[in-house]
């Protein structure tokens, strides 16, 4: 199956939905901000576009937050996730924190920002390079029918030079991941702090950050699958050839909108046996439900081969007590009697005390767009289902909250 369907009708993504951009604001992003990534579909088809539950996954692959929590967590360790990146922050359009990482069409041109000083920062605070920690065990990621290369680059640039990715498509989609990892994961200027400027110290700490190389993998194809998964990343995100010390382990799979069109599903599902190992490997997928009858039968054969469990997000909300409450305490200053006043607050806080609280809600992650996020664990042989799995297919009919 060509990139480049007949009929193929689809424009460049203008950005994640309102309520994925509602989940992330006011959260500190940790530098997927700063990366801009070309969307190409008039040369790469399907490929070149960014695809809806991309935005969603590139929110679960962020370092936790106190505003929501996510249930399973995101099953890379907390550790191997960068300090915020809050001491540098882009100017211009792309200033406004809640926006995801910038991206652009071939045709177009993208806007230029530079790197200043986080508001209210302390310029020696703002001029501080992340400090050198010990070493962490490495960790590989690879990330499957990558296209445009936007959850893997923004995945790297949040992580630790202890991990390294490869981002991996069809051969003639090379060019375009090769091209946006160039342009948001460039070499690093000189760390002299007298002559840095700001938006060189932030690239400079690119050099923190993990590596990124990109190979050419079709589905389906064991000899792709093979090579990548004996091959070595360097520290410079090149991978070396056949017998060179890969273990042939990889720790994560990232993968997002993979699951379109039938005569794709076994040759993916194939590869995602052949790089996975029990006990060893996580496959973070990222889906967005478009024709429930045509994909329902990938996701029946993907259970019966791994153990699957759905996102869900916790968030806080206040009550509509604590609202009224609030309310109230606006319209003190209209009250001349500030004792009465004073007596009803305390009588308000004593009785509504419990209503006050913040209240928990929990739902599945992207439901409300029909977008799922599932973490997988590859299943041992003798527990591989001798039937389909109807797990996720039970969970999108019934549209429910958990």
């Amino acid at each position: 199956m060509s990139n480049h369907p007949k009929d193929l009708d689809i424009y460049d993504s203008a950005g994640p939905p309102e309520s994925i951009l509602a989940t992330t604001s006011g959260v500190e992003d940790d530098g997927a901000s700063m990366i801009s990534v070309m969307q190409d579909i008039s040369t790469f088809g399907i490929a070149g576009r960014i695809w809806d539950s991309s935005y969603v996954l590139d929110v679960f692959l962020r370092r936790p937050t106190d505003q929501y929590t996510f249930t399973p967590p995101c099953p890379i360790p907390s550790e191997y996730f960068l300090p915020p990146a809050n001491k540098f922050l882009p100017t211009g359009a792309a200033a406004d924190q809640s926006l995801p990482p910038s991206f652009t069409s071939a045709s177009g041109t993208e806007s230029e920002s530079k790197l200043v000083a986080a508001p209210g920062a302390q310029e020696s605070e703002a001029m501080t390079m992340p400090t050198t920690t010990k070493p962490l065990r490495p960790i590989r990621i690879l990330e499957i029918g990558a296209g445009t290369g936007y959850v893997g680059i923004a995945l790297a640039k949040r992580l630790t030079s202890d991990c390294a990715l490869t981002l991996t498509d069809l051969e003639e989609v090379v060019p375009l991941m090769e091209k946006n990892v160039q342009d948001n994961m460039s070499s690093p200027p000189s760390t002299n702090m007298e002559t840095t400027t700001a938006a060189e110290m932030g690239k400079a700490a690119e050099r923190r950050c993990a590596t990124v190389n990109v190979e050419p993998l079709a589905w389906g194809n064991s000899e792709h699958a093979k090579r990548i998964l004996l091959s070595k990343q360097d520290a410079d995100g090149d991978n070396n050839t056949l017998n060179n010390g890969g273990d042939g382990i990889v720790d994560f799979v990232v993968a997002s909108d993979l699951v379109y069109f039938p005569e794709l599903y076994p040759p993916l599902l194939q590869t995602l046996r052949e790089i996975t190992e029990v006990g060893k490997t996580r496959i973070i997928f990222g889906y967005k439900e478009r024709s429930m009858w045509k994909e329902t039968p990938f996701w029946e054969e993907f259970g019966r081969y791994f153990e699957i469990e759905v996102v869900r997000i916790e968030k806080k909300k206040k009550t509509k007590a604590a609202e009224e409450t609030k309310d109230g305490e606006r319209n003190q200053d209209l009250e001349k009697d500030k004792d009465l006043v004073a007596d009803r607050t305390r009588k308000e806080t004593t009785d509504d005390e419990e209503d006050n609280e913040e209240e928990d809600l929990i739902e599945v992650f992207g439901c409300e767009e029909r977008m799922y996020v599932f973490v997988a664990s590859k299943r041992r042989d003798e527990d591989i289902l001798k039937g389909v799995d109807d797990t996720l297919t039970t969970l999108m009919m019934m549209q429910i909250s958990i």
